[in-house]
């Protein structure tokens, strides 16, 4: 019964057509728009860039989310290592 409160641990992205895309181990949406993503994820910050893009779906409780349009890259800023600082203290630094 604890395991299934508990927010999944793991980082997994699922790339589909370079349209559709699900994440887990999503932790927050820094920013967002229709050519730019970027979220925190327990894995490190991550930018998804493209175009037509939207989130369709968003669950933080689960740590999950889905996003579509067409994908042009995938850029993660921070390593694993650096989970203990802010988020602020990681993109003002």
């Amino acid at each position: 019964m604890e395991n299934k409160l508990k927010v999944e641990e793991h980082h997994r992205l699922v790339l589909v057509d370079r349209e559709q895309m699900e994440v887990s181990g999503v932790q927050g949406v820094v920013n967002f728009d229709d050519q730019e993503i970027v979220v925190e994820t327990n894995r490190g910050i991550l930018k998804i860039t493209g175009s037509d893009l939207h989130i369709k779906h968003l669950d933080l409780e689960a740590g999950k989310m889905e996003v579509e349009g067409l994908f042009a890259a995938l850029e993660y800023s921070q390593s694993p290592g650096a989970k203990g600082k802010g988020l602020l203290g990681r993109l003002f630094r």
